[in-house]
């Protein structure tokens, strides 16, 4: 059985890990301060929405990457390994915007999936 990882898997996952390296060493520490770390948050989920790092596996003209489901757990994998920040707006990435891919119209979607994805709705 060979167990080896797919190039486009390969390429995926290391991307990931590049990206998140290059982002987290600039990331300030919480402050223990509701409002400013929730505000932390919301910009740290914005930089990573904007290079489509989160809801990696929405559609990618709803500002996924349509990931693959192995892609998926390969993202989990990286992102628990580098420590980062969990995401802040984990409601609307996990279950309103899964919501609005089956049941949403075209204008729900594209009205609340972006600012879901940068947290800029909570």
């Amino acid at each position: 059985m060979d167990l080896s990882l797919a190039e486009e898997d390969q390429k995926f996952s290391k991307e990931l890990r590049e990206w998140l390296a290059a982002h987290l060493k600039n990331l300030p520490e919480q402050s223990g301060d509701l409002e400013e770390d929730i505000a932390l948050g919301r910009q740290w989920q914005a930089e990573l929405a904007a290079d489509r790092w989160v809801a990696v596996s929405w559609p990618k003209e709803y500002g996924g990457r349509s990931a693959t489901a192995f892609q998926v757990a390969l993202y989990y994998h990286e992102y628990a390994r580098s420590g980062a920040p969990q995401p802040v707006n984990r409601v609307g990435i996990n279950l309103v915007g899964p919501t609005l891919l089956a049941h949403g119209s075209e204008e729900q979607r594209r009205r609340w999936m972006p600012p879901i994805l940068s947290a800029e709705e909570l």
